[in-house]
């Protein structure tokens, strides 16, 4: 989980997406009755697009160890789901920590 190189994971996403809808286009021919001036005048009222929307798969790159590591920030930047979430990661277990501890030392470990 807290590896220092960047791990990149391909995933998708399903996004909502308005799309116009493609009507059959209507012929200007004015009917029985009718003068041009009555047909140009209901094309005015179309203006809008008509939309509807519609299901995306969208693929990306998503960055999946952006944390920086518990031990490397200071102790006032962690909180205590930091600690809740790191131990949980680590040791597989469900259940919350009884305590924790944070430290700093410096010095190989060897």
């Amino acid at each position: 989980q807290f590896i220092n190189f960047p791990i990149h994971l391909w995933t998708s996403k399903t996004e909502k997406v308005e799309e116009p809808v493609e009507d059959e286009k209507k012929e200007d021919t004015p009917k029985d009755g009718e003068t041009d001036d009555d047909v140009k005048v209901e094309d005015e009222d179309d203006e809008k697009p008509k939309t509807k929307m519609v299901d995306k798969t969208v693929w990306d790159w998503e960055i999946m160890n952006d944390n920086k590591p518990i031990w490397l920030r200071s102790p006032k930047e962690v909180e205590d789901a930091d600690y809740n979430q790191f131990y949980k990661s680590f040791s597989k277990d469900s259940d919350d920590p009884l305590a924790h501890v944070h430290f700093t030392a410096e010095g190989e470990v060897t």
